[in-house]
């Protein structure tokens, strides 16, 4: 079987890793996406000009969270996420893998087993109480960079929070923090079609059911001011579990291993970063992460480029 890239005209300036045995994160996804003509067109865009697999890497998982709303639905196809302009964890990482695979960047899938609370956010808090589950599985994926995996969650679009956030493939992300999590369930090579098919039908819900019942209190929730986000975080997670949220995005976002706190300046990540956050902004996005993360200076107690 060819590997994606194989017949596929790659804008990037690399060849794929050679180390024993990664064959296996190069094959196609379940929905034959990597043949797809849209699916093609967005990788060769995305990857236009790019220089090195750490960029070309931020800027997928950029272009999934600004431009596919989160939302609640079985599994579907590559190409149907890009034209829906929507999906959740799976549908989203499916799109994600192909398009990484497509530029000769590895990718693999990876599955914690998260708390029934968790999903709240975006799925009607009494719908949630109803299902006949006590976990959920949350879907996102590694990547193979600079000789080792890191994992790139892109769960929320960025509307969804009552913050910002960045992933600048330095530091593993994932948008579960532990308080949530009941288990890591591990990675596979390809997504778990089947198993994710299966609890579809055993809970009932459908397409149809997700946009009548899920989406408008998506949308609500996305539409909220700032402030009421945080408050609807907190009234559903808990001040506690909330601030640690906050704590853990921001941290994850900032990689503080390549950090370098001047002396005579206090360290941001000390104090209460969570309210903190709320007034930060990423500014100029498009230029911003491209930039080496030791470029970082202090300016009036924030990190900016």
């Amino acid at each position: 079987m060819k590997k994606p890239y194989e017949d596929f005209d790659s804008p990037v300036p690399w060849e794929p890793p050679q180390e024993p045995d990664f064959d296996r994160y190069f094959v196609d996804t379940p929905y034959e996406d990597a043949k797809d003509e849209v699916v093609r067109d967005l990788a060769a865009k995305l990857a236009e000009g790019v220089e090195t697999p750490r960029e070309l890497a931020v800027n997928i998982w950029n272009w999934v969270v600004e431009n596919l709303k989160l939302c609640y639905e079985p599994p579907k196809s590559a190409r149907d996420t890009i034209e829906e302009g929507e999906g959740n964890c799976f549908n989203r990482t499916n799109l994600q893998v192909t398009l990484y695979r497509l530029n000769k960047i590895p990718a693999r899938f990876t599955y914690t087993l998260c708390y029934r609370d968790y999903p709240k956010i975006f799925v009607p808090p009494e719908l949630v109480d109803q299902l006949p589950v006590n976990a959920f599985i949350h879907n996102t994926i590694e990547v193979y960079i600079g000789g080792r995996w890191i994992e790139a969650d892109p769960f929320f679009d960025r509307p969804m929070l009552p913050f910002d956030y960045q992933w600048y493939a330095y530091d593993s992300f994932n948008m579960v923090v532990p308080d949530h999590v009941y288990a890591n369930l591990g990675h596979t090579p390809n997504i778990l079609k089947d198993t994710l098919l299966k609890q579809f039908k055993e809970i009932g819900v459908t397409k149809a059911f997700c946009q009548k019942n899920i989406d408008p209190y998506t949308n609500q929730v996305r539409e909220m001011s700032k402030e009421e986000k945080w408050e609807h975080l907190e009234k559903i997670w808990g001040k506690p579990y909330l601030e640690n949220f906050a704590r853990h995005t921001y941290l994850k976002s900032c990689p503080y291993p390549f950090w370098k706190v001047p002396d005579d300046v206090p360290d941001p990540r000390k104090g209460e970063p969570s309210r903190w956050l709320i007034e930060d902004e990423i500014e100029d996005t498009k230029s911003r992460y491209y930039k080496d993360i030791q470029q970082y200076v202090i300016e009036e107690g924030r990190w900016k480029l």
